[in-house]
């Protein structure tokens, strides 16, 4: 997994251990270049789930992650049905 950063894999690492990835899938443009294009590098991961669920459901993942990870803060942003953190 070249095309990503550190923290990038970090957070992929401790999704596959966490319920989430029962319910959520990896998908996006940096999934395409990890696996198969291998033409760009990209800050994002896109996580897809094909059932309805919770904001409850996603922030504690996120909480999780920042305390894992030791990250001083994570801006949040609804648009529509789709919840941003960065």
């Amino acid at each position: 997994m070249r095309e990503i950063s550190l923290i990038q894999r970090q957070v992929l690492d401790l999704f596959k251990k966490f319920p989430l990835k029962d319910q959520f899938y990896w998908t996006g443009g940096t999934l395409l270049s990890v696996l198969y294009l291998h033409h760009r590098k990209s800050k994002d991961l896109d996580f897809f789930s094909n059932e309805p669920f919770s904001y409850n459901e996603i922030i504690g993942f996120v909480r999780f992650l920042k305390k894992k990870l030791n990250l001083a803060h994570i801006k949040e942003k609804k648009i529509f049905d789709r919840y941003e953190f960065f």
